[in-house]
């Protein structure tokens, strides 16, 4: 297990519960709202090394071809060449609506859908999947 995929992965999850919301501009989500959302991957950026160019760029992958990575995680992508993969699936958990809302078919919270979608993530790449057991503040059916 890589320690900088662990470290990414548990402030990812811990973020998420926390902000317990997507991080939505007018039409899609965003590294970073005018309100302060931040998205999965946009946790992980420093306001300094913020661009309003990512919004348009959009995946993380985007930034990647464009060259504007910020540096805080390009950096740690040298030493670990999968993270860039986490980082592309934890932003898709982040994007999906679907990950926000409860599954009433199967009694599950949105909490526990996205439990779920983190730690299917956290099994495909070794992980440790602690982080991933948070609660949303406003999901108050908890089962």
């Amino acid at each position: 297990m890589s320690e900088t995929l662990q470290r990414y992965f548990d402030k990812t999850c811990k973020h998420l519960f926390r902000q317990g919301q997507q991080a939505l501009g007018a039409v899609s989500c965003q590294y970073l709202t005018a309100g302060g959302l931040e998205c999965a991957v946009g946790c992980h950026i420093p306001r300094h090394e913020y661009l309003p160019r990512f919004e348009i760029l959009g995946s993380i992958n985007q930034l990647v071809k464009a060259g504007i990575l910020p540096t805080s995680i390009a950096n740690d992508v040298k030493g670990e060449p999968e993270l860039l993969r986490l980082l592309n699936w934890l932003q898709m958990a982040h994007d999906e609506p679907k990950n926000w809302q409860s599954y009433p078919p199967m009694n599950l919270t949105a909490s526990q859908v996205m439990r779920h979608t983190l730690k299917t993530i956290a099994q495909d790449f070794g992980l440790n999947a602690d982080a991933a057991h948070g609660w949303f503040a406003w999901d108050v059916t908890l089962c």
